[in-house]
């Protein structure tokens, strides 16, 4: 246990610094049985690992596939566009053929993998088994986790009533960044000013990082009271100037920047609500496919069987294995 009074500022920063190791017990601490028990759930959970480990990486090759796919008919596109049009592929036509559904697939497959392989390394004792290494197993399988139950909105985004949630997001996106860029600039200004200003003499904000933590919470009106009193100094310039900085701080972020970021999601909300009413407009693509004089859709897709053969329902079922049929 560490007490630092390096500030001499009568508050005491209390650390705990703990190394923990892994030490084998000598001699037999379970019975047969247990033993037996316990490597036989080992391999299980190693023989489960693999099998994840090979379904990922199958999810991978294929959606690596279909975006190669994907990205060979943009570049046709782009040509004929080119060509025929008269006129270059815009930035929002060429990411209407990049599938951010399946790059986000790919990374979660990733640290899937990475995560499952180098756990069995660690259920194998291949990796001496420290807390640095369970932290980076744990982070990339957690990655993992959350990438999958992330990836589940695309499904969920098939039906119109869960759709609106990822379409809102998808439309107020380049909205809400612009709006950040400037958000960002005033939070960096309160930031410094803060840290130089109140660092000797305000617990809170020794440090750059605790100094945004401290604003961050101030934002979501978290820890108030505790922020303007635990002000250390007997100096009137630094106390006022104290409470200035904290009310115009959460004056401006609470009242004008929330709500400002809130007016512009609603907005694209709105707009969403109205397009569901009267319709989405065409893209520059939809509206090229229209067009008369181009092929139907139902003449690109004639030549496709239609039986009612237990192939076409299975295929159906399952169709993430249709890749291999073709």
């Amino acid at each position: 246990v560490l007490y630092t009074n390096s500030e001499r500022s009568g508050q005491l920063v209390v650390d705990l610094i703990t190394t923990p190791k892994e030490i084998e017990c000598e001699g037999k601490i379970m019975s047969p049985e247990a033993q037996s028990e316990t490597d036989k759930m080992k391999v299980k959970v190693i023989a489960f690992d693999g099998v994840v480990i090979v379904i990922c990486c199958l999810s991978s090759i294929l959606c690596s596939r279909s975006l190669k796919r994907a990205n060979n008919l943009r570049n046709d596109t782009a040509k004929f566009f080119k060509l025929h049009k008269g006129k270059p592929f815009r930035p929002s036509n060429h990411m209407e053929y990049i599938n951010m559904w399946y790059i986000l697939i790919i990374c979660n497959d990733v640290l899937t993998v990475i995560g499952s392989a180098f756990k069995i390394q660690l259920e194998t004792r291949v990796f001496s088994v420290t807390s640095e290494n369970y932290e980076i197993c744990s982070i990339l399988l957690g990655g993992g986790v959350f990438l999958t139950f992330v990836g589940i909105l695309r499904y969920l985004g098939f039906f119109k009533s869960y759709n609106v949630l990822i379409l809102t997001l998808k439309t107020s996106f380049p909205h809400v960044l612009r709006f950040l860029v400037c958000a960002i600039c005033l939070y960096t200004g309160f930031l410094f000013c803060g840290w130089v200003v109140f660092s000797p003499y305000h617990i809170k904000f020794r440090k750059l990082s605790t100094t945004s933590e401290c604003l961050f919470a101030l934002v979501n009106g978290d820890d108030m009271y505790v922020t303007f009193s635990a002000l250390n100094n007997s100096s009137d310039a630094i106390w006022y100037f104290h409470r200035v900085y904290l009310y115009v701080f959460i004056a401006l972020f609470i009242y004008v920047v929330i709500s400002v970021f809130i007016a512009v999601i609603m907005e694209n909300y709105e707009n969403l609500q109205h397009y569901y009413a009267s319709g989405f407009p065409d893209t520059e693509i939809q509206a090229f496919i229209k067009e008369d004089g181009e092929m139907s859709l139902t003449e690109l897709f004639r030549h496709v069987q239609r039986g009612g053969t237990w192939q076409s329902w299975f295929f159906c079922i399952f169709p993430c294995l249709s890749y291999f049929r073709r």
